[in-house]
């Protein structure tokens, strides 16, 4: 073998094992962003079923928990690859949690056993009631997301 056949096959080797090492990292940083990712969208689901979990336990909310609950679930739309489906639930979440507050607030004002406590409780369920089917569909609307996949 000549010099120059043997410095052709070293190149193509140097190259090769190069391509090989630059594909290893590249499946190495899809896998860590993988990861990632899912750890953000697990992060908002924990989110969203706790809120939820809480208030049918509690059978109340306050303010602050709808102001955290918007806080930690503002960057939904964009984690969840701007699937507008998500956005609306936690958008119609908020909006029935603050509706849930509101009217547990007036039941404070209003006397018991007046008509407008009564009809006011009973909305107050209906939502309680929304709010409890969200949740016991929760995990089918994220399980796209939140498949693991091996």
């Amino acid at each position: 073998m000549t010099i120059q056949t043997v410095s052709i096959v070293i190149t193509t080797i140097v190259t090769i094992l190069v391509a090989l090492i630059t594909i290893g990292q590249w499946n190495t940083n899809r896998s860590r962003l993988r990861h990632e990712l899912f750890d953000r969208r697990y992060k908002i689901y924990e989110t969203i079923a706790y809120f939820l979990a809480n208030i049918s336990i509690e059978n109340r909310i306050c303010e602050s928990d709808c102001h955290e609950f918007l806080i930690k679930t503002n960057q939904v739309y964009f984690v969840f690859g701007c699937d507008q489906v998500i956005k609306n639930l936690v958008n119609e979440i908020y909006k029935l949690a603050v509706e849930f507050d509101t009217l547990s607030e007036m039941t404070k004002t209003l006397a018991v056993n007046d008509d407008q406590w009564k009809d006011t409780v009973k909305h107050k369920m209906v939502i309680k009631r929304k709010l409890q089917d969200i949740f016991d569909s929760l995990e089918c609307k994220f399980e796209k997301y939140l498949r693991l996949i091996h």
